[in-house]
This record gives structure tokens, C-alpha cells and sequence, in this order.
């Protein structure tokens, strides 16, 4: 046959190789999508009305298991994350990829999800690892220009502060403009991350986050960022520089001037590589953790105000003691939804929390240098995404618990009989593929499908649990027997007569004698 025939003949069977395989895959998606539509809570076993079709292909077109591989697989799974970061102003064009090299250098190796536990005993990271998909860009010129007349206009109508160098611009001058360029990019795919550097202006400002003026028993505290309720924020590197948190000395006590992680323009002039390293930093920085609380405790106190131990642009902070909504949205968002403050961080190096005062500004309700309530993306994205995270993880546990049983039963061939041997195999590829379904729509923060793909997960495990348990109820113990070898009657005969004769000349011995003395 001519080789060009065989090249030929070999294509149109991978073709169609991979055309079945296809085909099987997308069965497999519609028939999925379709079932968490008419069962969207997950309610009913999947697997039960799922083709026989689809069955059989789950156990012949998929390789035998192989437990410690099983194990392997299942304690890979990672979740991608997507941040899309956009920088506006007069950045070199070298800048997207020194902050590429930058951040993908500090996201490797691989890092698992951190829990901030309360508990010694309890285990400070989830089985789930999390990957960096990063995506920088310079935008266009008319974006900055934009930004840069509103924020002009804006300086020049606000008056001077006795109280504060910097001018308090609205954030929503800004915000409104990224807002729009934002909503531009949908379909949403990860988060974004806006950098602005719109050049020195005409004299110093930074943003306020609520309405009217700052006073000597109402102090406001600025900043210069600022988190959307959609999915993205913004930095005003230009803006500032700010300085908050402890009043002297103390956890989570922030760099002043200069050497503060939001003032990386201000001060000396930085070469362009140690300019992009604190830059990464900084995006780096803004990752949060998965948090586990216990209680909320309100405590409403007769005074109105007190001063607090923080400092803000140089100004004591004043707690409002009878204002208790932020505390207690707060509080609900730890015990219940484990969403971690936003000045809470885990070091893995220092096995231990961290307090980190930078992204306490703005729109949260968390700490004392915000008087905002509402939530951003960021408290609403956790809160789902933790459950989520927390039910994935139990999932990955119970797996690994049933393959490490079966393994101590001598292998899932040994354990299982035919039946139920095809049975696992099935439903164990069933359930890696609801796992691998439901970590990818977490990767597209499509939290209702991943919440369906992991429910109708658990009816699979349940399933797999089953038939361990009663194919070990099963197992027998084995009694090799052994034929009992034949009696050595011969031995024993010639034994019990030479001790007969042993015995006959002892008792006869003083006659024997006695007769051989008279001989002599």
C-alpha cells in the first residue's frame, strides 16, 4: 500500500477516533445540562436515568483503575484563576510583560486554598490548589485622557482641607468611567484589575467614600482604591500618598510616605524593574483567604463614639459604638459564609494570620477605616465561592478515604465482583467528571453550576461508599488445608523395641552379670 494511502487511512481513524470521543463527551454535557435544569438542587441520583450508552462508555473507553493513580488524580485537581490586568496611563510598553514575568514567578509553585481556623488542631490548607491566569494590557490612550479631565475638573472645584493635605476627590468621578470601560468587556471572564497612573496633578488628593465633609468627631478616612460590586477595582497609583492603621505601633502597622504599598510612585525614582516588582506585589497582595468563625457576639455600648487605637492621614479614628450594622454584616459573613476580612491574611511561612491594612479602605465591611456597608464583589464572590470550596474539598476527602480503603482490602479487582467492579468504575469516572465540571465553572465563577455538579457528585460517592461497604462485608477469610502426612510406623517399631530391650537387659542385669562372674 502507498505510503500517502496509509497516511491517509491513519488520519481518518484518529478522525474518527476523536470524533466518537467527542461525541461521547458532548452526550455526556447535554445530558447533565439538561438534568440540572429539570433538577437544579441536585436532588435525584443522576447516574440512575443516565443512557446505558453513556454507561458503557464510562467503563470501556476509559483506562482500568489504578488506585494510588486514582488518588493521584483526584489530589490534582486546581482551580484557575483569571485576572485581567489593565493599565492606564503613561506605562512603558515593556510593562505587560516585566508584571507577567513578575506575577507568574510568584504564583509558582502551585499553592493550595489556606483556612484561617481559630483551632491549633485543624488543617490550614484545602485540597484544592489554585493556578494564575493572568492577562495584562495597556489600554488605550482615550481612557486615560478621559480619566484624566475628570479628575482635573473635579481638583479644580474642591476647596482646600485645614485639616488635611490632600484634597477628598468622590471616588465615583473615577469609578463611573472604569465602570463603563468595564462593562465593555462582557462576556466577564475572571477579574478586573485597573492600574492608574495618571501623572502628578495640580495638587494632592485622594478619595473619600461617602458623603460630606470630614470634621474633627467625624473623621473620614481616604484612600486611593476602590472595589466595584461588579468584578473589578481599581488603584490610583498617582493618588496620595495615604497612610492607616495602628496610631504607633502594633500587627498590621502600614509603611508611612513613600514606603506605603499604595505610594509606589511617589517618593525617589524607582528603575522600571523595581517599579513592576512592587507593582506585582501589590496585585499579589490583593488575593484573599477562606476563613472559619464560630460566633458573632453585638455588644451595643452607652457611648456613641470612642477613639480608637488607629490612625488615618494622620488623624485619630473614632469608632462609632452604637452604629452596629457594618460590625454585624461582617461578623455573618465570617461565621456563616467563612469570608475572611480584608486585613486578614495566612502566611504559610509563619503557619499563622497576618494583618494587612491595605484594602481596608473603600467599599467593605471590615475594619475601622471604612463607613461602608455595602459589599463588593469580593465579600459576594467568597461567600459562594467558600462554600463551594469547603464542599469540593469534603468531596476530595471521602474519595481518597474509599480508595484508601479498598486499598487495604487488597485492590478493587480482589474486593469488588464483576458486577460491582463495573459499577465503581463507572460511577468513579461519573464522579471525576462532575468534579472536573464543577471546577471548571468555578474557574468561570459560574457558582449555581458548580453547586449542581458538586451535589450530584455526592449521590456518586454515596454510591461508591455503598458498595465498599457491603462487598467488605463480603469478604470471606480462605482456609487452606493441608493433608497430614502418614505415620511413621516403622520408626516407632524399631524405637519401641530397642527400648524393650533396653529395658529387659536393665532389669535382668544382675543375673546377666552374676553369671558372667562365674564364667571367670
Amino acid at each position: 500500500m502507498p505510503t500517502t494511502a496509509i497516511t491517509s487511512l491513519i488520519f481518518v481513524l484518529l478522525l474518527l477516533l476523536t470524533t466518537t470521543s467527542a461525541a461521547q463527551i458532548l452526550g455526556l454535557d447535554s445530558f447533565l445540562t439538561q438534568q440540572s435544569r429539570l433538577d437544579p438542587q441536585a436532588i435525584n441520583d443522576s447516574f440512575l436515568s443516565l443512557p446505558s450508552s453513556l454507561k458503557k462508555s464510562f467503563s470501556s473507553h476509559f483506562p482500568q483503575p489504578h488506585i494510588p493513580s486514582l488518588i493521584s488524580s483526584i489530589l490534582s485537581l486546581t482551580l484557575p484563576l483569571s485576572i485581567n490586568l489593565r493599565l492606564i496611563g503613561p506605562f512603558s510598553p515593556d510593562a505587560p510583560a516585566l508584571l507577567s514575568s513578575f506575577l507568574s514567578s510568584a504564583s509558582q509553585p502551585l499553592h493550595h486554598y489556606h483556612v484561617i481556623s481559630p483551632f491549633e488542631y485543624q488543617s490550614h490548607s484545602l485540597s484544592i490548589q489554585h493556578s494564575l491566569h493572568l492577562d495584562v494590557s495597556l489600554s488605550p490612550p482615550s481612557l486615560a485622557s478621559q480619566l484624566s479631565q475628570s479628575l482635573t475638573s473635579q481638583i479644580s472645584a474642591t476647596t482646600s482641607s485645614l485639616r488635611s493635605s490632600l484634597l477628598s476627590i468622590p471616588f465615583s468621578s473615577v469609578d463611573s468611567i472604569i465602570k463603563q470601560d468595564f462593562e465593555k468587556e462582557k462576556p466577564i471572564n475572571g477579574i478586573y484589575l485597573y492600574l492608574l497612573n495618571l501623572g502628578p496633578q495640580s495638587k494632592p488628593y485622594a478619595y473619600t467614600y461617602s458623603h460630606g465633609d470630614s470634621s474633627p468627631a467625624f473623621p473620614k478616612c481616604l484612600g486611593t482604591i476602590w472595589t466595584g460590586k461588579d468584578r473589578y477595582l481599581w488603584i490610583d497609583l498617582a493618588a496620595g500618598p495615604v497612610d492607616y492603621g495602628p496610631a504607633l505601633s502594633g500587627e498590621g502597622l502600614l509603611p508611612r510616605g513613600e514606603f506605603h504599598p499604595l505610594a509606589t510612585l511617589h517618593g525617589r525614582p524607582k528603575s522600571q524593574r523595581a517599579l513592576y516588582a512592587d507593582l506585582a506585589s501589590l496585585v499579589w497582595s490583593a488575593y484573599q483567604s477562606v476563613a472559619f468563625k464560630d460566633m458573632v457576639i453585638a455588644v451595643r455600648t452607652r457611648n456613641t463614639q470612642t477613639v480608637s487605637d488607629y490612625n488615618c492621614n494622620g488623624h485619630h479614628v473614632f469608632t462609632q459604638t452604637r452604629e452596629l450594622e457594618r460590625p454585624l454584616v461582617g461578623s455573618i459573613l465570617q461565621s456563616m459564609w467563612g469570608v475572611s476580612p480584608t486585613h486578614l491574611l495566612w502566611s504559610p511561612r509563619h503557619n499563622s494570620t497576618l494583618v494587612d491594612y491595605t484594602w481596608s479602605v473603600g467599599q467593605t465591611p471590615f475594619g475601622p477605616f471604612s463607613e461602608v456597608s455595602s459589599l463588593s464583589f469580593v465579600q459576594k464572590d467568597a461567600a459562594r465561592r467558600n462554600v463551594l470550596l469547603t464542599s469540593l474539598n469534603q468531596s476530595i476527602t471521602s474519595a481518597v478515604d474509599v480508595l484508601e480503603s479498598i486499598a487495604a482490602h487488597g485492590g478493587d479487582r480482589k474486593l469488588l465482583k464483576q458486577n460491582q467492579h463495573v459499577e465503581f468504575i463507572q460511577r468513579w469516572n461519573l464522579f471525576k467528571y462532575k468534579l472536573d465540571k464543577a471546577v471548571s465553572a468555578l474557574s468561570h465563577l459560574d457558582f449555581e453550576m458548580a453547586l449542581y455538579y458538586l451535589r450530584s457528585s455526592d449521590h456518586d460517592m454515596y454510591a461508591i461508599h455503598d458498595l465498599v461497604y457491603h462487598a467488605s462485608k463480603e469478604v470471606e477469610a480462605s482456609l487452606v488445608c493441608f493433608k497430614d502426612p502418614p505415620f511413621p510406623w516403622k520408626s516407632v517399631s524399631l524405637s519401641a523395641f530397642g527400648f524393650l530391650a533396653f529395658f529387659y537387659v536393665y532389669a535382668k542385669r544382675d543375673k546377666l552379670f552374676r553369671n558372667k562372674r562365674k564364667q571367670f
